[in-house]
């Protein structure tokens, strides 16, 4: 029985390396000017959520971003600025919005942007009446000037409490402020509703054990569609003289910096860390066989939002040895 070649080998294990870790890497670096969430509790007690950030680029460059959301329970309604497409980016237990921008961005531009969600199971019933607890997406490196939350009340604010103290009330508006937030500093407020706030809860459906074994489920199809991708092309490319390896055009696992929700909480009061990332790809090719790695990191930092394949025509041209994409695109889609 003929043996796969070493080389096919150590690409099926390069490439279930990457799939399997974080890299660390940046696509590229930025400081968040300005940071803004306005809430408005609906009677059906949906919330309407916008958000708005400007950001600017301090190094490397900035295709897309992503801003952290409560769950995975929103509709993306709209965008604007320098928004091209707002999809949702939601991926294992990290909930959030992908924004593709208008551009690629680069060192010294500044971009602002900024669309609006319906965001569901984010109000919880009390004995005493309703609550908001929210966190918006923290950004581990990244840098916040002026953070600002508006919370507008259905009801007269007689009534309804918060922690902290607003910094100013505007008719039915509470305004909450921060300023010079670290990297990876949270800010988190509490609303408290009396019972005349009267809204309408919907249920909530208990999690499936399925919501674990889907992509599971996912990534060993992935995997084995993979394997026998290159066992099929080793032995239908192989030619008499044993030179297969003159033209690899095989598939090439890329993935990146997977983000990732921080902190303990899992419940629908958090925003979730917020992850800047740009599909940047560095390629290593061993005997043709070539493995490329999104550039990323974990929350706040670079990270490309799902796998995709490249192919390489040519292994011994030089061009193969090194690579940057910055193109990836991904359909949109509303949250669950």
């Amino acid at each position: 029985m003929k043996q796969m070649p070493g080389n096919l080998i150590l690409f099926i294990l390069l490439a279930s390396l990457l799939m399997a870790t974080n890299c660390v890497a940046d696509t590229g670096t930025y400081r968040i000017t300005d940071y803004s969430v306005a809430l408005n509790p609906k009677p059906n007690g949906e919330v309407v959520m916008d958000y708005s950030q400007t950001r600017l680029v301090t190094g490397g460059n900035i295709p897309w971003v992503t801003v952290g959301l409560a769950n995975a329970n929103y509709q993306i309604v709209g965008w604007d600025g320098a928004a091209k497409t707002v999809s949702n980016g939601n991926e294992g237990d990290w909930y959030g919005a992908r924004v593709d921008l208008d551009k690629n961005y680069l060192p010294n531009e500044k971009f602002t942007y900024n669309f609006t969600i319906i965001q569901r199971n984010l109000i919880s019933q009390r004995s005493d009446g309703y609550s908001i607890v929210f966190t918006p997406g923290w950004y581990d490196r990244c840098t916040i000037d002026e953070l600002s939350l508006k919370v507008i009340s259905p009801i007269d604010l007689l009534n309804v409490t918060a922690d902290p103290k607003p910094a100013e009330t505007v008719g039915r508006t509470l305004v909450f402020s921060k300023n010079n937030l670290g990297m990876g500093e949270r800010y988190k407020i509490s609303v408290n509703f009396p019972k005349n706030a009267s809204f309408k809860m919907p249920a909530q459906a208990p999690k499936s054990g399925w919501d674990f074994l889907v992509p599971l489920i996912g990534v060993v199809i992935f995997f084995a569609f993979i394997i026998l991708l290159n066992y099929a092309k080793y032995y239908s490319s192989r030619l008499p003289n044993d030179s297969y390896y003159q033209d690899y055009s095989g598939p090439v696992v890329s993935t990146g910096g997977i983000r990732r929700r921080i902190g303990s909480h899992e419940d629908h009061s958090s925003g979730g860390s917020g992850a800047f990332g740009g599909r940047a790809s560095s390629c290593a090719c061993v005997s043709c066989a070539c493995a490329c790695a999104c550039a990323g990191g974990g929350g706040g930092g670079a990270g490309c939002a799902k796998k995709w394949l490249h192919f390489c025509n040519k292994c011994e041209d030089p061009q193969y040895s090194f690579m940057l994409d910055v193109t990836g695109k991904e359909e949109t889609g509303d949250g669950k």
